[in-house]
């Protein structure tokens, strides 16, 4: 935790393996504590902390370090604040042989794609399979459209976000109610609005952004996506880069708010978040180059 002149004003030190004695759960177990990653960090007015080691455990320590609680369930990318203090965050479970109860169009073996919502003592209280959902809303084509992302092993959807509406923000989204929830699938370019239960699409979208993170609800009424931008066309890695896109889900239309044009080139391929301030500014984690900072609505740093 930094002030905003660079001094750290309180640390956390992630390491898996104090954490974790026994690492064998994780998709990819550490063999190092350098060998595990977070993406992102909620934290209290107390300075408790709620992070995910990436397709590991979800963690919550306090200002000093401890360890209050450690999930053992593979939870992965940035958790987010729910309703009465529960937490939603993206997780998956291993599928070695569907059988008829998984609806998935494959033998396997695959990775399942989980909405979970933890409570504050760490307890999972809620989860859901993204196959499930699609399959319920006749989305299964979708099912089988994705990237060179090894689909199958890695993640149906490699879903990496999960945001709910807050009561405060939701009178500015009309067609959505308080606690549905904004989900991000990099693998299919898709973002997409689900109730809380995750039973129906109430909307979704695939594009303009491409390996998208973060999609956020912003006040006025429109979601504000981190775009990777990771193709290879003249406007992309070697023309644009990565870019902060807003989209207004009652319209579909869409305008790039930085990024992808002289002036304001940044790029990381994967990863990467951003959030808007109280006066406008966007703040962005440029991830993949190791750096943040802050724009104001005119694209100044």
């Amino acid at each position: 935790l930094i002030r905003r002149d660079g001094t750290v004003l309180n640390e956390w030190r992630l390491r898996v393996h104090d954490i974790y004695p026994d690492t064998s759960f994780f998709r990819d177990n550490p063999m190092t504590n350098w060998n595990a990653i977070t993406h992102g960090t909620i934290i209290t007015p107390e300075g408790d902390i709620v992070f995910s080691f990436e397709s590991g455990g979800l963690v919550r320590m306090d200002r000093c370090n401890k360890v209050k609680w450690a999930d053992t369930d593979v939870t992965h990318h940035s958790p987010n604040w729910g309703a009465g203090g529960s937490i939603v965050v993206s997780a998956g479970r291993y599928v070695d042989k569907p059988n008829k109860d998984i609806p998935w169009p494959f033998a396997g073996p695959f990775w399942a794609d989980l909405v979970a919502r933890y409570d504050a003592d760490g307890k999972r209280i809620f989860e859901r399979a993204l196959t499930d959902l699609f399959i319920q809303n006749d989305m299964a084509p979708w099912l089988t459209s994705t990237g060179d992302f090894k689909t199958r092993i890695s993640g149906e959807f490699h879903l990496n976000e999960v945001e709910e509406l807050s009561p405060e923000l939701a009178p500015d989204f009309p067609m959505f109610q308080a606690g549905d929830l904004l989900l991000s699938l990099r693998n299919r370019n898709m973002i997409l609005v689900t109730d809380p239960q995750v039973t129906k699409v109430k909307w979704w979208a695939v594009g303009p952004f491409i390996r998208q993170h973060d999609p956020d609800f912003d006040k006025g009424g429109t979601i504000s996506v981190f775009d990777n931008h990771t193709d290879d066309s003249p406007d992309g890695i070697h023309g644009g880069g990565s870019r902060i896109v807003q989209i207004n889900p009652a319209t579909n239309q869409s305008v790039v708010l930085y990024g992808g044009r002289d002036g304001q080139r940044f790029f990381s391929p994967e990863r990467g978040t951003h959030q808007r301030q109280a006066n406008g500014d966007i703040m962005v984690t440029e991830a993949e180059q190791g750096r943040a900072f802050e724009v104001t609505p005119a694209g100044k740093i």
